[in-house]
């Protein structure tokens, strides 16, 4: 399944020219299968693995409280997996 969804990307890219990255969301495999994941994703499809954000159960009670997760638990998994994942993508989209 995932190997059909990048596949999609890059014919997007492809067609309009742009750089095509993925983000890994609501990861719940541990952490080294995660890593193996990401190899086979960057090496076998040539597509980059930007991030992963873990699954976390304080994202569902940010939704329902109406804050992100940045603010409404900064201090959470995927709060801070989505800070650095940003950070990521703010550097490979402008350099």
């Amino acid at each position: 399944m995932v190997k059909n969804e990048i596949e999609k990307l890059k014919a997007i890219g492809d067609r309009y020219k742009l750089n095509i990255g993925v983000i890994l969301n609501k990861v719940r495999e541990a952490e080294d299968v995660v890593e193996k994941l990401v190899d086979t994703i960057e090496e076998d499809l040539n597509v980059p693995v930007l991030g992963w954000i873990p699954f976390d159960n304080t994202v569902p009670e940010s939704i329902n409280a109406g804050i992100p997760i940045v603010s409404y638990a900064p201090w959470s998994n995927a709060a801070i997996a989505f800070k650095e994942t940003g950070n990521i993508l703010e550097d490979w989209i402008f350099g």
